[in-house]
């Protein structure tokens, strides 16, 4: 067997599955995160991540954390907003990226995506237009 396209996809979707499987007690999360091929050879990035003892995980502390110094309040982490027809909930900030920083996941496939922290907040006030603070 080699390596393309089409096996990879079920591949992803497996490996994640298993270690979803084995980590089912743990309250650590799986994230696939990419990765990169060649016909003999395949190198894939998972993410593993737990929550804080408040119960949020790295991300969302962060957009708790950090936010403000983006424009981006508390109250918005969690909301659901709309960007190019699309609803996305707000999942959390990478306050070490410049631009895409926060962290979005896809209400109707569940997909992670990132966008700049400025269309989610324009995207934000537009759904909540009078509960902005200056």
């Amino acid at each position: 067997m080699e390596f393309d396209k089409k096996n990879l996809k079920d591949i992803n979707e497996k490996v994640v599955k298993a270690v979803e499987d084995v980590l089912k007690d743990t309250g650590i999360s799986v994230q696939f995160g990419g990765g990169r091929y060649t016909d003999l050879e395949y190198k894939l990035k998972l993410t593993l991540t737990t929550k804080s003892e408040d119960g949020l995980n790295p991300a969302e502390k962060d957009f708790i954390d950090y936010g403000i110094n983006y424009g981006l309040e508390p109250q918005m982490l969690g909301a659901t907003i709309n960007i190019s027809g699309k609803a996305y909930k707000i999942a959390g900030l990478y306050p070490n990226r410049k631009k895409n920083n926060v962290s979005l996941i896809n209400v109707k496939n569940g997909k992670s995506y990132i966008a700049s922290h400025t269309r989610v907040k324009d995207a934000y006030f537009e759904l909540n237009i009078g509960e902005r603070v200056a």
